[in-house]
């Protein structure tokens, strides 16, 4: 790695340009299209320290907001890495994953066929890379998973410190209801700001009885809510809506 380089690299700890360096760290070593980064603890949705697709931003941190929501309840790979030891690194493709709308929304619509992933500690947290490739790219080789596993101790570290340096954010969540409420309430379907609310609640994985609980209205309200919402979107489903806030609609 040159001095250059490593220089920025390290001056963009705890910055937002961080994600795009460590990215450009990883694209040295390997062919890649995406890359995401999170760090894990105990009892808390995984933390987003890292999230690059040069050729789409909107899409990745769509992505990034509904796996740190929810949708990482879902991933088959991190419930299989937490109980596992640490310093794993491994690769997955979609020929080899279960059916599901975790494989759908994350891979077959994001243009995504195959990942690398690394699971390290370092302090206090679990630090968790993802690495992809799109469809119609070669499957990674023996020899770049190779440069993966001797990357990932000096990248683990990076993260953590990363980490370290951003600022204590306890209303990340509410901000990223916050957008996705946004979203659907400048939809040009012209949902009322209660079924907007519905809407982005859904998208976090509420169910009918939980969002009555949140906006204070029976449950029979909250289908109703939802089913208007529905209607006005021309949608039946809880993946189309999924589908629909990801960009991704037909």
């Amino acid at each position: 790695m040159d001095f250059d380089f490593q220089s920025r690299l390290i001056g963009s700890l705890g910055s937002d340009d961080f994600s795009q360096q460590f990215y450009d760290f990883w694209v040295r070593l390997l062919l890649l299209d995406q890359c995401t980064a999170w760090e894990l603890k105990p009892g808390q949705a995984p933390r987003t320290l890292v999230s690059a697709r040069p050729n789409d931003p909107e899409l990745i941190k769509r992505l990034c907001d509904l796996y740190s929501e929810s949708m990482y309840q879902g991933d088959e790979q991190l419930q299989q890495l937490k109980s596992s030891d640490n310093g794993i690194v491994a690769q997955i493709s979609t020929q080899t994953m279960d059916q599901g709308q975790y494989r759908r929304l994350f891979f077959e619509e994001a243009d995504l066929q195959e990942k690398l992933f690394i699971l390290s500690q370092c302090g206090e947290s679990s630090y968790y890379i993802n690495l992809y490739r799109c469809q119609g790219r070669d499957a990674f080789s023996q020899a770049e998973l190779q440069r993966c596993q001797q990357a990932a101790p000096y990248a683990t570290a990076l993260l953590d410190k990363h980490q370290q340096l951003l600022p204590e954010d306890n209303s990340n969540i509410k901000l990223q209801q916050d957008k996705l409420e946004e979203f659907f309430r400048h939809h040009p379907a012209g949902l009322s700001p209660r079924e907007a609310s519905t809407c982005s609640l859904i998208v976090t994985g509420h169910s009918n009885e939980a969002i009555a609980l949140k906006l204070e209205v029976s449950i029979n309200t909250a289908r109703t809510f939802r089913r208007r919402a529905y209607e006005k979107l021309q949608l039946s489903t809880q993946a189309e809506l999924f589908a629909l806030y990801l960009g991704s609609a037909t």
